[in-house]
């Protein structure tokens, strides 16, 4: 089964956002223990068939034409049960912990905007590949700056004289 993906927010200022930057974040994900190696039996050992439902995962009751199948109670549809589970991860297969990585925020970019780094995410489970990790960003307000779309924007006051010497300059040019 492939991993779960990861989802965190990250803030940066609005001069981050217009110039680029690159920001480290911290978060937790699911790995895959590294004392069993993703099996979840003591030791590494592989995971016995399950004696209830022969491997199948699933009970089958007959009652003439019907026939109704359920999880096994056992092995609840794995086909498998451990008999010594690993004491790291208690037979999970899968352990906690904390990742720290940088992403590159390119210029322009605007709140909601996710930044995806493939395989970052959690672990698969019983080797399946690892999902992604995701950054969603937050631009924070300038109290300097307005942002309308691509476009900063800041208000100015200025003396009805310096704008018109301003608008003739502009003019001449």
């Amino acid at each position: 089964t492939r991993g779960a993906d990861v989802l965190a927010r990250l803030a940066v200022s609005l001069e981050e956002a217009a110039r680029g930057t690159e920001k480290e974040i911290a978060f937790e994900r699911a790995r895959t223990c590294g004392d069993c190696g993703g099996t979840g039996c003591e030791g590494g050992a592989a995971p016995a068939v399950c004696p209830v439902c022969h491997g199948d995962g699933q009970i089958v009751q007959r009652q003439g034409f019907f026939a109704i199948s359920t999880p096994c109670p056992r092995c609840r549809g794995e086909g498998t049960v451990i008999a010594h589970p690993c004491p790291t991860c208690r037979g999970r297969g899968l352990v906690r912990e904390k990742k720290t990585v940088k992403i590159k925020i390119p210029p322009g970019v605007a709140t909601g905007v996710r930044i995806r780094l493939v395989g970052e995410g959690e672990s698969g489970v019983h080797g399946g590949r690892p999902g992604d990790f995701y950054a969603e960003l937050e631009v924070n307000a300038d109290p300097r700056f307005g942002r309308e779309g691509d476009d900063i924007i800041a208000e100015l006051w200025i003396s009805p004289a310096k704008a018109c010497l301003l608008y003739t300059s502009d003019a001449a040019d």
